[in-house]
This record gives structure tokens, sequence and C-alpha cells, in this order.
């Protein structure tokens, strides 16, 4: 019996794809320098000397997108990465071995979950520097309390499994056991935990851009690229257009990637549990 493909999924790649292939023409075929100002083409509507316009400095859209795109990426991908990895190491720890450090750790996570991640994301960045490592800082840290959840979960119901018990019959370490028998089969769940919190990390990116917190100009970033706009709407309307429906195509792409298949229904079944 054949496998039915998943459309939506489908279409999500296809549409990271583009964004993905759009950011790498940039590090090859750069037409004007992102952060160059030229007055002169201030507001410029798009055109074939600049395909997307020109902000209220005349610097070029097109190539703005491109620079937010890529600091987006850069910024989801490292968030990610990092709050994962965290999470997974520390849900790992008190999945296994339980008993006290199970409890405290569980205790400071519950708490710093029960605040939605966004708003501990805005406290750090307000508190510190907003430079991109201080972004993917806070969103890293922002992503740890679900990851560890999560991985918490698998850890404590596979540790009493059959084959772990006889693992450890036969004199196994515990890092034998974590890396070699349990691991293994949380791995699915971790790459699904991974693509949400990617999708999730752009989105609070753009956010905190967009409120004046996250990268600073002249550094680009959707975000603060539609903060700008806002105020040209009706003077350049193509300005707010053009930035805001790339915006919306992305997350578009990106819930129908994290979403997609079983990734999602499997994530909320394990999370519920």
């Amino acid at each position: 019996m054949k496998k039915r493909i998943d459309s939506s999924l489908v279409i999500g790649y296809v549409i990271l794809g583009l964004f993905v292939l759009f950011v790498l023409i940039g590090l090859f075929y750069e037409p004007y320098d992102g952060n160059y100002m030229n007055l002169s083409d201030k507001l410029a509507t798009p055109s074939f000397k600049h395909f997307f316009g020109c902000d209220q400095y005349g610097r070029d859209i097109y190539v703005r997108v491109q620079y937010g795109l890529r600091n987006s990426l850069i910024i989801g991908l490292s968030s990610t990465f990092f709050g994962g990895m965290a999470g997974v190491i520390i849900g790992a720890v008190c999945g296994y071995f339980g008993g006290v450090v199970d409890a405290v750790i569980m205790r400071i996570v519950d708490v710093l979950f029960a605040i939605p991640s966004i708003i501990l994301a805005l406290l750090f960045v307000s508190l510190f520097n907003s430079n991109m490592f201080n972004v993917i800082l806070a969103l890293s840290l922002a992503m740890i309390p679900s990851f560890t959840k999560m991985i918490r979960s698998e850890f404590h119901v596979i540790r009493k499994s059959d084959y772990v018990l006889a693992s450890r019959m036969y004199g196994s370490s515990h890092l034998r056991i974590i890396f070699r028998e349990i691991l293994p089969n949380v791995y699915p769940i971790i790459i699904n935990c991974m693509f949400i919190a990617f999708n999730n990390s752009i989105l609070a990116e753009a956010g905190l851009s967009y409120l004046g917190v996250g990268l600073q100009p002249p550094a680009a970033s959707l975000g603060n690229m539609i903060s700008q706009a806002q105020g040209y709407l009706a003077t350049a309307p193509h300005y707010i257009i053009i930035v805001g429906v790339i915006m919306i195509v992305l997350l578009i792409g990106l819930g129908l990637v994290s979403e997609g298949g079983s990734w999602h229904s499997a994530y909320n079944r394990r999370f519920k549990n």
C-alpha cells in the first residue's frame, strides 16, 4: 500500500526551500550594499533598479530582506540547537535518575514553563544589550523548559522498559544505557521538537525586533523593518506590503512544515503524557 504524501508538508518544504535559495543567492549576488544610504532614492517604488524599492534612508529593500532572512535563519537555528541540547541534557538527567535532583529541577522548570517564552526572552534582552548573541541566548533559554519536560517524560517512561532493565542486569553503565538504549528511541521526538522550536524562534525573533528589543539598526530584521515601515504606510505602502507578505509567507511555510505529517500530532501526544 502506497504511503499517502502530506501535501501541506510538501508545500511547506517548497516555501522554505525558496526562502533558503533566496538567502543563498544573496551570498553570491548582492546588487547593493544593504546598509548604504542614498537619500536620492528615499522611499523609491519597486523598479528594475531596485526590485523591492527602497526604505526611508534609500537602502535597497531587496538586499535588506536578504539580510533579515539570513539573520533570522542564524538566530533560529542557533537558538534551537543550543536551547534544544540544553533541554535534552537536563531532561535526560531528570528523567533517568529521578530523585531529589529531578524534583528540584522540575519545580524550577515548571515555574519557567508557566511564563510565556516570548516574555522570558523579552525580559532577558531588556536587561542586556540587544545584539545577535544576546537574542540567541535569550531564545535558547526560553526553549529549555519545553525541551526539558518533553525529554524528561520520555526518559521516565523508557527507563522502565524491559530492554533497559536487561541492560542494567548485564552491568551496562549509565552512560551506555542513556546513549545506546534510550536516546535512539527518543531521537525522533527530539527532531519533532526541533522543527517546532525553530518555527517559534523565528516568530519570537521577529516579535522582539518589532518591539525594538531584538536586533538593532542598522542590522536588518523582518521585525524591525515592519516596525519602521508602519510610519510610511500612506507615502510608501510598498515597503510594509512587501516585507509583511514575505514575513507571512515565511511563517506559513514554517507552520506547514512544523505541523505537517506526524510531527505535530506526535509532539502533542507525547507532551500531554
